[in-house]
């Protein structure tokens, strides 16, 4: 022990959000969307600076407080320089995490775009901060959502449901304009409407996992929301959602906001088929799709009658390691643009390296031999 050093403590305060990440076989080829946790540039601020001395035992303590009432979570950085009688400064640190909640919810399906009567599985992840796994209950409830518009027309007549639908076909911009002398189209409303598809009761193992099973019986877009409670504290929250159509459907009551891209997973094989939903703000809609790597390899114009259109998109020995399934659009004078990165792994060309020692422990100078 190391008895009346001078030790100096420097603690600084960064926000914490909870990063989640999924396992991967192959992380490499996932890039920065794998790392574990965000970088805080410039250490953060500075909550604590002192000066104290160790004790018999080579120990010293540091308190600093946290704020009672902040609306977020915290990351404290704990420094100690610890110089020794011969002069010698020796740095180390540590991180705390002060959070609002005991633990945090991640809901993860196994395939975000599939057909209707097809199974849909989500993993439920229970950890703390410090990412060990947490035993709990909770709720898990599934809607089907629908988004829903009401508008009124120069005469002060609502438009909705089929009769809007009818209206933005005829229209290929919505809302149309209008005389100089008429009110303009205004929108009264718009919100998700939920229709409950099920509710029921999860608990997450030791090992903090639990998996949701249900099965889209109608096309649709899904949400799959955890909420549970701890005494005291505020309700914690998760959610996910899921896709459910055909390569017939035009419209799933999906308010994309602007052109995406959707995959039902991130990740193929050479030889299968993926998934590709695309996804415009309003019907009628001529979208450029594309698929390219080191090259483009194929393209094609697609005309959407919906709002939504379902690919399917062959994936070959071309498209390893990985390949960009990209889409845009031109409407009302803008450019859209949406690309979803998927990787081919070369599993094939993968090689498996064991390095195996003859003995657990070798005497100074002893021969060894590594198979």
């Amino acid at each position: 022990a190391v008895a009346n050093a001078t030790v100096e403590v420097l603690v600084r305060q960064n926000p914490y959000y909870r990063w989640w990440h999924t396992p991967r076989d192959f992380p490499w080829f996932y890039g920065e969307s794998n790392q574990r946790r965000p970088y805080y540039g410039g250490g953060g601020q500075i909550v604590k600076r002192d000066t104290i001395k160790t004790d018999t035992n080579g120990r010293a303590r540091v308190v600093f407080d946290t704020p009672r009432s902040a609306q977020q979570d915290f990351e404290y950085t704990i420094e100690a320089r610890v110089t020794d009688a011969s002069r010698r400064e020796i740095v180390a640190t540590d991180q705390v995490r002060v959070t609002r909640q005991r633990y945090f919810i991640n809901a993860q399906p196994d395939r975000f775009v599939l057909r209707p009567q097809d199974q849909a599985k989500i993993a439920i992840n229970a950890r703390d901060a410090n990412d060990e796994p947490v035993a709990v209950e909770g709720q898990v409830k599934i809607t089907r959502d629908t988004w829903t518009e009401v508008w009124l027309d120069p005469k002060g007549k609502e438009i909705r449901g089929e009769e809007l639908r009818k209206a933005k076909e005829k229209n290929s911009v919505f809302p149309p304009s209008v005389k100089p002398n008429e009110k303009p189209w205004k929108l009264k409303s718009s919100e998700y409407v939920h229709e409950d598809v099920s509710t029921e009761v999860v608990r997450t193992g030791a090992d903090g996992k639990a998996e949701v099973v249900f099965t889209p019986q109608r096309e649709g877009y899904y949400r799959i929301a955890w909420s549970s409670r701890e005494k005291g504290g505020p309700p914690i929250l998760a959610e996910t959602t899921v896709w459910a159509a055909t390569n017939e459907t035009t419209d799933l009551g999906y308010r994309s906001g602007g052109l995406q891209v959707l995959v039902d997973r991130d990740t193929f094989r050479a030889g299968q088929t993926a998934k590709v939903m695309i996804a415009a703000p309003t019907n009628g809609r001529t979208v450029l799709f594309s698929v390219e790597g080191d090259e483009l390899y194929s393209h094609q114009l697609i005309r959407m009658t919906g709002s939504v259109k379902i690919i399917d998109v062959a994936l070959d020995d071309r498209h390893v390691p990985n390949v960009f399934l990209t889409a845009a659009m031109v409407s009302d004078g803008q450019i859209f643009i949406d690309s979803k990165d998927v990787v081919v792994p070369p599993v094939k060309n993968f090689l498996t390296v064991d390095v195996e020692a003859d003995r657990e422990i070798y005497e100074p100078r002893e021969a060894g031999t590594l198979t």
